[in-house]
């Protein structure tokens, strides 16, 4: 008998933590996703490592050229056509 109260009480347990992410996941509120985005701001991006060189012209690790790609535009793109 000890032995089967013991398993009712995990499962209980168990189906109660469920229930609990169930409603946090499924719960509506003011998430970032309904909120209006404005104009303007900041963009900070992370990057995984420090660029050795900010010279468009000796870049030659990915970092560099990573930070460089928003820095320096292309003026033009290549498509198909």
């Amino acid at each position: 008998m000890g032995e089967s109260i013991g398993r009712h009480s995990r499962r209980l347990a168990a189906v109660i933590a469920a229930g609990g992410v169930l409603l946090t996941a499924c719960g509506t509120g003011n998430t970032a996703q309904s909120a209006t985005p404005k104009n303007g701001g900041t963009l900070v991006w992370g990057l995984d490592a420090d660029a050795q060189s900010l010279n468009p012209f000796v870049a030659g690790d990915l970092p560099s050229s990573r930070a460089l790609a928003f820095m320096f535009p292309n003026l033009y793109s290549a498509d198909k056509n």
